[in-house]
């Protein structure tokens, strides 16, 4: 998985929970959100947006995708390559 904040192509590479926790965070926060604004416009709730932030691996992802499209971070899954041309 690629997590490319607010579209920014130069900073492709793989993610931790934690490294996404901090994204959501630095970005929401580049947004002027708080946490609240942030769970009310997703959908989820405060405690969610928390555990989010703090990197837990457990998050629902339906929900995590949710808050990444509300904060305008683009999620781009990439297949391996095959080796096969065709």
């Amino acid at each position: 998985m690629i997590i490319l904040p607010n579209g920014n192509e130069n900073m492709k590479r793989p993610c931790t929970t934690q490294q996404i926790g901090v994204l959501v965070r630095t970005t929401r926060k580049s947004q002027r959100m708080t946490q609240q604004d942030l769970a009310l416009v997703s959908g989820t709730g405060i405690r969610f947006i928390v555990d989010l932030e703090k990197g837990k691996a457990t998050c629902e992802l339906a929900k995590v995708l949710t808050v990444l499209h509300m904060l305008a971070i683009e999620v781009q899954l990439i297949p391996p390559k095959t080796g096969d041309a065709s």
